[in-house]
Order: C-alpha cells, then sequence, then structure tokens
C-alpha cells in the first residue's frame, strides 16, 4: 500500500509540472500527496484517507482549469481512489474481529508453541542453533548437517521465516537469521 502510494504521489508531481508556473495548486497538491504518503507510512490510517480526500477535490478544481487533459485526472483520481478504498477497508478490518487488532505477547507465544510442534527435528535443531548463536548464516547451518545441500537448510530457514520464529537480514549469500524477539522462549 505504501510502495502504491508512493508511485501516486509521484504521479502527482508530473502531473503538477504540466500547471502553469506560479500556480499556488502545484505546492498544496505535492504537499497533500505527500503527507498521504507519509500517514501511511507511519500508519496513521485515518489521516491518510482525510489528506487523500483533499487530494482528490484538488483533482476537481484542477480538471476544471483544463490546464492538462482532462484523462490525466480521471487516471490519477481513479487510482487514488483505489488506495482509499484499502485503507479504508484496511481500518475496518479492526473494527468487529480481533484479526486487525495487535495480538498480546501471550497470543502470540501460543500460537508460536502450537507451530513449534509441527517443524521436523532438523528445524528445531536449526532454531536451537540460531537461539544459542544469536546470528547464524546458511553456511553455518551446514556444518551441523554436513550430509544436506545448502539449498535444503535455506528451505527449512524459509519455513522457520514463514511460522515467524527467525528473519532474515540480508539477501543471497550475505544473508544472516536472527531468533524473534516474541518467540526467544520457545
Amino acid at each position: 500500500m505504501v510502495n502504491k502510494a508512493l508511485k501516486l504521489a509521484l504521479a502527482v508531481y508530473r502531473l503538477t509540472k504540466l500547471f502553469p508556473e506560479g500556480e499556488v495548486l502545484i505546492g498544496q497538491m505535492r504537499k497533500t500527496a505527500n503527507q498521504a504518503l507519509a500517514d501511511l507510512i507511519v500508519n496513521e490510517s485515518k489521516k491518510a484517507l482525510a489528506q487523500i480526500k483533499i487530494l482528490l477535490s484538488y483533482f476537481k478544481i484542477a480538471r476544471k482549469q483544463e490546464w492538462t487533459k482532462a484523462i490525466n485526472f480521471v487516471i490519477l483520481g481513479g487510482k487514488y481512489r483505489e488506495l482509499l478504498k484499502e485503507v479504508e477497508a484496511r481500518r475496518n478490518k479492526g473494527k468487529g474481529d480481533f484479526s486487525g487488532v495487535k495480538k498480546t505477547e501471550k497470543k502470540i507465544q501460543i500460537e508460536a508453541q502450537k507451530k513449534f510442534k509441527q517443524l521436523s527435528l532438523r528445524q528445531r535443531k536449526i532454531l536451537a542453533l540460531v537461539k544459542e548463536k544469536k546470528v547464524v548464516q546458511a553456511k553455518d547451518l551446514s556444518g551441523l548437517f554436513p550430509n544436506l545441500n545448502v539449498r535444503t537448510i535455506r528451505r527449512d530457514l524459509q519455513d522457520l521465516i514463514k511460522y515467524k520464529f527467525v528473519f532474515q537480514k540480508g539477501r543471497g549469500r550475505a544473508s544472516f537469521y536472527r531468533i524473534y524477539r516474541t518467540n526467544a522462549d520457545i
């Protein structure tokens, strides 16, 4: 959602370049697009919704001025309305059910214990080593399993990431893995 807002903010900049030089609406539209993006980044969805609605009304004003083709406003306005719906849907998801509400540490711990029972013996050994050493790389784990291919170990690590037991930093051979803080007691 943030990436979409970033692309839309950049589109606002490109669109406003077509406006007459010195037009006040250029700065207002850019500032509002930036603020909507910033609000989404810091997870202030209510503020982001307000900024998007303001921006949509700026589009109406600018479209009436005929500074550029109307299709530009139609397309960009449509994309911002899609973003508006996504943000509203995300906000409403948290109301009424608990899926959007932050879980307590205890609930996370219970879920992690259930997932832990589903892990293979090899994955449990990998998890124990990550917990013990704090930071490991896939090549470090190959010493623990000399008969295994590094790709198999990476697949196990990907499962541990999926279950949120460990997280990955870096890419490729430079990747290293650490234990999630909330799963430290497993």
